[in-house]
């Protein structure tokens, strides 16, 4: 808990600067800008943290993620108390989880099918949300012990019409995602626009809510 509220503490500080200086390109990549609106279309919390994950993470200033850029623009930002949470963030990677098990105090078992790792998320919304059985598209930090996601997700029922065709988008993908050195390349940040602009384009997160 402690580590997400820090998490949070760190993004409150960029958001606002991330999203002045991005969103309009941002939203243009991941097909979620009206025309004729001349607005950029976010219907829910849910959608705004995929919408700053993919700026933040897979957008780059030079050869670095937005949010490293930013951080180093403001070295004030990091201190004794977020630098481990923020040089995981720093060092994410995209993931697809199976929610295999829930278990105690907010933590799932889960397996990462582009690496075939199992680990220990923790994430109490996630949780509560009894999601078991079901995909978790998100970015993860690894933390050790355990992994904590960096705010945005995508769950995904693979019962569901909807879940089925996000995860046949999802197959061209996962090559490319397997043979990735780096958790952050070319090819990944085009997966990541492909993934995360159909799920805004498709209302995909219209009823999840974000606590």
């Amino acid at each position: 808990m402690k580590q997400r509220e820090r998490l949070c503490e760190f993004y409150s500080q960029a958001t606002n600067n991330l999203l002045d200086s991005y969103d309009v390109d941002a939203a243009h990549e991941l097909g979620n800008y009206d025309r004729y609106g001349n607005k950029i279309l976010i219907e829910n919390n849910a959608e705004m943290n995929i919408f700053f994950d993919y700026i933040a993470l897979y957008q780059k200033v030079g050869s670095k993620r937005n949010i490293v850029a930013w951080r180093l623009d403001n070295p004030d930002a990091i201190n004794k108390d977020n630098k481990k949470v923020v040089s995981e963030l720093e060092r994410s990677r995209f993931a697809v989880l199976r929610l295999d098990e829930h278990l105690d105090r907010g933590a799932i078992r889960v397996t990462n099918l582009i690496t075939q790792e199992e680990n220990i998320l923790m994430d109490r919304a996630l949780h509560a949300s009894k999601k078991e059985g079901c995909f978790f598209v998100c970015s993860v930090l690894n933390m050790g012990d355990y992994i904590m996601t960096s705010g945005g997700g995508i769950p995904v029922d693979p019962r569901s019409s909807g879940g089925k065709s996000f995860l046949t988008l999802l197959k061209p993908c996962f090559d490319k995602l397997k043979k990735a050195r780096s958790p952050f390349t070319k090819e990944i940040s085009s997966c990541v626009r492909s993934v995360y602009g159909f799920c805004l384009k498709n209302d995909m997160l219209m009823h999840m809510t974000v606590e």
